[in-house]
């Protein structure tokens, strides 16, 4: 796992981040868990987070942990920042 992640849970932790508009899950989430039978174009990603609207977030693992978000309508994965710290920051900033 990449350590501004884990070092971002263990100082901040996991849960709700706004007025309820983004979810850090506790740990890393299979795609098995989420997309169920699915899963084929979401594979090699870990999810870790969404934004209660259906779309999830996660690392693509085999594309140097990158960050990746998935559309709910047609499962497209969009890489939407290179690391973690990047990413929630970004969040962090349009709430």
């Amino acid at each position: 796992m990449p350590s501004d992640y884990v070092e971002f849970l263990t100082s901040i932790g996991a849960g709700t981040i706004g007025d309820s508009q983004y979810s850090l899950y506790s740990g890393l989430i299979d795609p098995d868990f989420i997309y169920g039978d699915d899963r084929q174009q979401v594979e090699n990603i870990l999810f870790f987070g969404d934004d209660f609207q259906g779309f999830n977030a996660g690392f693509k693992t085999d594309e140097a942990w990158c960050i990746v978000e998935v559309n709910p309508l047609d499962l497209e994965v969009s890489i939407v920042a290179p690391n973690f710290q990047t990413f929630i920051r970004e969040i962090i900033a349009q709430l």
